[in-house]
């Protein structure tokens, strides 16, 4: 049976069409003997893969539309620098780096006089921590500690570099066989730590070490040496001091000496004890010979009134008188005479020599007051180092604190990572 298309208008016979092809017939043209294929209005043909109960995601993805190539290039970049970083920094951590143990001790330094004395007003401490000299007494002992001084005696009574090059140490911490002194003491500086505390004049030393026994005994040691440097400085100034009083006190004694030797050689050549009291003596026979001189030669005047010249009575009393005045010349005359050693002239050298005994004398006493006061006060300044807490053994590795190391690094990576997207992403929106 055969089936007739009718073709209104030769419609189909103008299509163009390849031979060997199908005809093309329009969708709105009848054929005979088929019915149209038709589709409801009112339920169109949704795509396999789009699901009818989420006709709210339509919009945004048709919004949104594809993620940008360079977007997924962000991923690699998050992996090579954030979680690269993070992966390998936790083998070394929990795989390869060794455990540090923390030893701590705490001392001060304090005056043995301290304690007596009355309370006062410092102003180092008014402006904040401890009084200037305990601040200086706490500087000169960190200093002391990681000093190459120090080192050096640590080195040769430990064997610090040894020890710090051993193969069982991670490469990062391990010092190198060969290392320089400049490192060496650089890598003792980042192992020791000292801080001090202006409130309460508390010094605290800290050593980190890879053994807990090695950790303490070192540490141990550092405060022996330290305790050492104390003494030898508060005794060093006190001997200074005692030893400045003492020659002083040698010299002033060597002074008072010549000076009293002086005196007793003068006194010998002048045969005289005490010019000044033989001066008196001798000023009061002077006066008195002269009252007697002066009564004779009234009764001489007298005498001669009523008596003969030559009576006996009157050559007596004359020559009473005359014996009077020769023998008062001759006091006068040592007095200040040139026949001897003048009086008024031994009498000042006399003086001078004991004024020069005197004064030695004053300043020997002054120089035995002197050595006793600094006897005193250097007793009561001589410092000491006053242990607060010994050394403590470790039981735990507190370092590396392998946690806040991983946290710490993944935020400012990740903080890192933000910026560089937003710069990225800025930069690709500006070129676009």
């Amino acid at each position: 049976m055969s089936t007739s298309i009718h073709n209104p208008g030769g419609i189909a016979d103008s299509l163009p069409h390849r031979e060997g092809a199908e005809p093309v017939v329009p969708a709105d043209i009848p054929v005979h003997g088929l019915k149209p294929e038709t589709t409801p209005l009112s339920s169109p043909e949704r795509p396999r893969n789009e699901s009818a109960s989420s006709p709210r995601q339509r919009p945004m993805r048709q919004l949104l539309g594809k993620r940008p190539p360079w977007m997924r290039g962000m991923r690699g970049l998050f992996a090579l620098l954030v979680l690269l970083p993070i992966g390998m920094a936790a083998i070394y951590l929990y795989g390869v780096a060794s455990d540090r143990y923390l030893s701590e001790a705490r001392f001060t330094i304090r005056d043995n006089g301290s304690v007596n004395e009355p309370a006062s007003i410092d102003i180092g401490t008014l402006l904040g921590g401890g009084g200037g000299g305990s601040r200086q007494d706490a500087y000169m002992i960190r200093d002391y500690i990681l000093s190459p001084d120090l080192l050096a005696l640590l080195e040769r009574e430990m064997g610090l570099r040894a020890a710090w090059s051993s193969p069982d140490i991670d490469p990062l911490w391990r010092l190198a066989p060969d290392a320089s002194q400049e490192d060496f003491l650089e890598y003792y500086r980042d192992v020791v730590s000292v801080l001090y505390d202006t409130e309460s004049g508390i010094i605290r030393a800290e050593l980190q070490g890879f053994e807990p026994e090695f950790t303490r005994h070192m540490l141990d040691m550092i405060l022996v040496e330290s305790e050492h440097l104390v003494n030898d400085i508060s005794h060093r100034l006190a001997q200074e001091q005692l030893k400045f009083i003492t020659q002083e006190i040698d010299t002033n004694t060597a002074r008072l000496k010549a000076a009293k030797t002086a005196l007793v050689a003068f006194q010998n050549e002048n045969e005289v004890v005490d010019p000044k009291g033989e001066l008196g003596v001798v000023t009061g026979v002077i006066s008195q010979m002269e009252g007697n001189l002066a009564a004779e030669k009234t009764r001489l005047t007298a005498m001669q009134g009523y008596l003969d010249p030559n009576a006996p009575e009157l050559v007596a009393l004359r020559n009473q008188v005359d014996a009077l005045s020769r023998q008062i010349a001759v006091e006068r005359n040592r007095l200040t005479g040139s026949g001897g050693p003048q009086l008024n002239t031994v009498m000042a050298r006399y003086e001078e020599l004991l004024f020069d005994v005197e004064f030695a004398n004053e300043r020997f006493r002054m120089a035995l007051m002197a050595l006793e006061k600094v006897q005193i006060e250097a007793a009561k300044k001589v410092k000491s180092l006053v242990v607060v807490s010994r050394p403590n053994l470790p039981d735990e590795a507190l370092l590396p604190d392998r946690t806040y190391v991983l946290a710490t690094m993944a935020a400012f990576l990740l903080m890192g990572f933000g910026i560089l997207s937003v710069v990225l992403a800025a930069i690709r929106e500006r070129m676009e």
